[in-house]
């Protein structure tokens, strides 16, 4: 295994550096975008990126580790990115491919405490490249994030270790934040779907809707009591259950 150091000089564009320690470093990313230049994947050997990173902050982000080819590197899109997404405030330790700049596979197996994995571009050969990155992708507001023990290796971890403790509640909500609106228990949630279906009973909120939520100013087939579909001039519909247009083929293409 070897340890990448992290420097000013691996800072991209708008990145600062908060704070350094004998593991690693802690980074504002800018709203923008933005993350380190890893010039070493240019040149090595090692099959595998890994590192802990954690987002300090409430939200999931996602990241590229993209790679760009000589002639392409002023291109907006990099030649090869393997995209993944990371929960917010779990440290989490992600292991990269980096033979998947082969372009092999598009959907890689995700590691434990990782969130969806997907590879875009073309394939892109070692001897090409002439840039590596790993940026977090823009944000509505600037991130923190620490990154620890950034390393290259020719061996897949045995262990991605993970908090013990429950992320999520019954509900599948975070439980880590609170917001308005947010449900607390199955009660609180047969509360909300009565008080829902009394404000149902009193009509839908638009005139020009029925109670279903199809166009009164389209009406297509009588109804069945059921959404149904209805082909008109050569267009098909979903129809309500009265038969008004719900939803159009042209909609959802």
């Amino acid at each position: 295994m070897r340890y990448l150091e992290i420097t000013k000089e691996s800072l991209g564009e708008g990145t600062k550096l908060l704070g350094q320690d004998a593991t690693g470093v802690r980074l504002l990313l800018p709203a923008a975008g933005g993350g380190l230049l890893l010039p070493e994947l240019l040149t090595c050997k090692e099959r595998y990126l890994t590192f802990f990173l954690t987002v300090e902050e409430a939200h999931s982000m996602a990241f590229n580790l993209q790679f760009w080819a000589e002639g392409e590197e002023g291109k907006e899109k990099a030649s090869f990115t393997t995209r993944f997404g990371i929960l917010g405030n779990v440290r989490a330790k992600i292991c990269l491919d980096l033979s998947l700049t082969d372009a092999h596979l598009l959907f890689p197996e995700a590691s434990v405490g990782q969130q969806k994995v997907v590879c875009h571009g073309r394939r892109i050969e070692r001897e090409e490249m002439v840039r590596a990155e790993l940026v977090g992708l823009p944000c509505f507001h600037d991130v923190t994030v620490k990154i620890e023990e950034l390393a290259l290796t020719d061996s897949y971890p045995e262990e991605f270790p993970v908090a013990d403790e429950k992320l999520v509640d019954e509900l599948g909500q975070n439980r880590k934040k609170e917001w308005p609106g947010k449900l607390h228990g199955a009660g609180a949630v047969k509360e909300a779907l009565n008080r829902q279906l009394l404000q149902t009973q009193k009509g839908y909120p638009f005139e020009d809707w029925t109670e279903y939520g199809g166009f009164k100013g389209k009406k297509l087939r009588e109804g069945t009591g059921f959404f149904a579909s209805c082909k008109e001039n050569g267009r098909w519909w979903l129809t309500d259950p009265q038969g008004y247009a719900f939803l159009d083929r042209k909609s959802v293409v």
